[in-house]
């Protein structure tokens, strides 16, 4: 797992090196904070950055090639939830795979995140601030604006080394062509242009708000239908496409599709490591699955805990040890 880490300051070195090749005469603007940790810590990184090419050149002459990279992200979770036995304990659920992985890996105790689920993920692909790429706030339907084409992506510098590049789950970065995850350097890609709470309060027992929320099609002609204008009759959450071409829709925006597309989102994370394992190139795989059905009759609840989002935990970390289990299978 260090090799996890120094991945991660390999993949921002090299979108600081492919931004500065687009525009040599400028470079990048580097804030005063940056500028003062440089000052303070640059012999370290100089180090540190030495003793990860010599890992990263003796893994391509083991192995033939540079390592794959599988990315896993959610939302919502605090300090403690995962990660820690003894927390699993005290919050009344249990995750043991992310608790094994944080056990032979590295835990970080200070890497703070953007407080919402746009900027995080603006972050994680292009290595900047979310403010600086224009993706400060949380989007729903409609939108109107995104990512922008000319951003760069992790997978966007990885492809351009060799790297096969996939996403699958929750990009939420607008509902703009151009912020599309095919769109965006990935040679195939299953996202959503938004996040699970449309589709989670698109249900009929929420009566009125639910109407005005969701306009679930069985209510489209009754006394708490918007005007027609106003309504998103084509109302579109999940995608599927390939590079540069035009995606297809994926799934629906209905409580029991959204339930299954957990389920489908995994299915393609395993078929895709299946076919990615007799390859000849590495790859880059970013699953950011959306997680959370906090729509759920009391006997699905297994955990102490007794709730919807302790369950999802449960079973996200159960798709994390078969993610697992399916690299070991596969070498």
């Amino acid at each position: 797992m260090i090799i996890v880490r120094s991945l991660f300051v390999l993949l921002l070195l090299a979108a600081a090196m492919l931004a500065q090749g687009a525009n040599p005469d400028r470079g990048i603007v580097y804030d005063a904070e940056f500028v003062k940790l440089r000052a303070q810590n640059a012999a370290e990184w100089a180090a540190e950055d030495a003793a990860l090419r010599d890992k990263l050149a003796a893994m391509r002459k083991k192995y033939g090639r540079p390592p794959n990279i599988i990315h896993i992200m959610w939302d919502d979770n605090s300090l403690g939830e995962v990660g820690i036995p003894q927390m699993n304990k005290v919050l009344g659920f249990d995750t043991p795979n992310i608790n094994r992985m944080a056990e032979e890996g590295i835990s970080f105790t200070r890497m703070y995140s953007e407080p919402s689920c746009t900027p995080t993920r603006t972050a994680a692909l292009t290595g900047r601030m979310s403010v600086r790429a224009g993706m400060y706030k949380v989007g729903f339907p409609p939108d109107g604006m995104g990512l922008h084409k000319d951003e760069i992506t992790i997978a966007e510098v990885l492809g351009k080394v060799g790297y096969r590049t996939a996403f699958v789950g929750k990009a939420h970065q607008g509902d703009i062509e151009q912020s599309y995850m095919n769109h965006q350097g990935f040679d195939y890609a299953n996202f959503s242009m938004y996040n699970q709470f449309p589709l989670i309060n698109w249900h009929e027992f929420l009566g009125p708000s639910g109407a005005v929320q969701g306009l679930f099609e069985s209510q489209w002609d009754r006394k708490y239908t918007v005007d027609r204008e106003f309504r998103p009759l084509e109302y579109v959450n999940q995608l599927e496409g390939r590079k540069g071409e035009k995606p297809r829709v994926f799934t629906g925006t209905s409580l029991p599709e959204y339930k299954q597309l957990m389920r489908q989102h995994q299915q393609l994370v395993i078929d895709y490591l299946d076919r990615a394992a007799g390859g000849d190139k590495p790859f880059y795989l970013a699953y950011w699955p959306h997680v959370y059905d906090l729509v759920r009759k009391p006997e699905e609840l297994t955990t102490s805990a007794s709730t919807p989002f302790a369950q999802s935990i449960v079973e996200l970390d159960a798709d994390i040890g078969a993610i697992m289990e399916k690299l070991r299978e596969t070498g």
